[in-house]
């Protein structure tokens, strides 16, 4: 990790190199130490969380100095895979006349768990409940005052819990038809929390989680309105300058967009009514590319094995396309015709090259998750080799 100076000139904007975690970092968050101190949090691969003391040096690192951690939190068995921060406050003298501020860290991991950390303390709650992956966390406080924690997940669901607790979910929102990859927080006018969530199935969704009620998505700024053309991995909520309020939502189709959230309440607007991600093709268009894309991957495969790994993505690729349209064109005409017929869905014309290389990244994408589900630990290869390698040919 690093830490930069946004204002310096190129070249020297480096101030800090954070040194300390055995694997990619996934989290990160600033917040203030009881003393109000800054500090950094992360959640890595690694399995652990470090807090950071980014005003300290420890040493040189081209440019830049070494930051110190300052805390090393242990405990999750998985990935972490979002880490966030809120304030609780303590009554040290009665009466709430002496209130302590204490920061609290949350984070999420693959193993399932949401738990809340002191940072200066380790661990204080184990949060149990997703049926998969947890892939991010957002704090909020209810308009009664309560700390709560939103956690999403790859069960499709948004959970909300009160951290304060180890008991179960405060409430389960059934939110997407996909993995839930993002998650933020707002408020409305009368300061009821609202939360933006970003998932797998190509849409950006607003909830109010006491009703546990989706509310109508928004209207997108400018061209490109509608859904994300593939997963949305992030979403943040920000203000505009002219003091309105917007979420901007980033996916895996390399665009980002900026949603007007005036259907929120937040500002005086119209609210646009929710849309459902794109239909499945038809069952026979559907089987047709299935068979290209069965064929063209298991060639591909059989050339890579024979190959070797170093021609395995060209030969892949190249006999995964040939074989992959011979086979999806006589195969795919051929189920296509029949299960069209005995679906009722109309046979497709052959698919062009780019749809095909599209189907066999999916394919291959499906498999890593096979992996991913019966043991992580060994998806980071299978996805480099293969997956990567079909995906730059293929216009995703």
């Amino acid at each position: 990790m690093r830490i930069w100076d946004p204002a310096a000139a190129p070249g020297s904007a480096l101030l800090l190199t954070l040194l300390g975690h055995a694997g990619a970092v996934y989290g990160l968050c600033c917040f203030f130490d009881e003393h109000g101190l800054p500090r950094v949090a992360s959640g890595s691969e690694d399995t652990t969380l470090r807090v950071w003391d980014p005003t300290q040096a420890s040493g040189r690192a081209g440019g830049g100095a070494f930051g110190r951690c300052v805390a090393l939190l242990e405990g999750h068995s998985a990935w972490v895979t979002s880490v966030a921060t809120y304030d609780t406050f303590f009554d040290t003298g009665g009466g709430g006349a002496q209130l302590v501020r204490r920061p609290r860290l949350v984070s999420a991991s693959m193993d399932t768990t949401v738990r809340v950390w002191d940072p200066a303390g380790g661990r204080l709650s184990v949060l149990k409940g997703h049926r998969s992956w947890v892939h991010a966390v957002a704090p909020f406080v209810t308009p009664a005052g309560d700390k709560r924690v939103a956690s999403a997940s790859s069960d499709h669901s948004i959970r909300i819990w009160d951290p304060g607790s180890s008991g179960a979910a405060l409430a389960v929102i059934d939110a997407h038809k996909g993995h839930v990859w993002s998650l933020a927080v707002t408020y409305d006018r009368k300061s009821q929390p609202r939360l933006i969530s970003g998932s797998e199935d190509h849409s950006v969704r607003c909830f109010d989680p006491a009703v546990k009620k989706q509310l109508p998505l928004f209207k997108c700024f400018g061209k490109g309105v509608g859904l994300h053309a593939r997963g949305v991995k992030a979403v943040a909520v920000f203000t505009l300058p002219t003091g309105e309020r917007a979420t901007a939502s980033a996916g895996e189709d390399n665009v980002v967009k900026v949603w007007d959230v005036a259907s929120l309440g937040i500002e005086a607007g119209k609210a646009t009514a929710a849309r459902e991600p794109p239909r499945p093709q038809p069952e026979g268009a559907a089987n047709g590319l299935a068979n290209g894309s069965a064929n063209g991957s298991a060639n591909g495969s059989a050339n890579d094995s024979a190959n070797g790994s170093a021609n395995g993505s060209a030969n892949g690729s190249a006999n995964g396309s040939a074989n992959g349209s011979a086979n999806g064109t006589t195969n795919g005409s051929a189920n296509s015709s029949a299960n069209g017929s005995a679906n009722g869905s109309a046979p497709q014309d052959d698919w062009p090259v780019s749809k095909l290389l599209t189907a066999i990244h999916r394919s291959l994408e499906r498999t890593a998750q096979q992996f991913e589900r019966k043991g992580w630990r060994t998806v980071g290869d299978f996805r480099a080799k293969y997956v990567s390698g079909i995906a730059t040919l293929a216009p995703l």
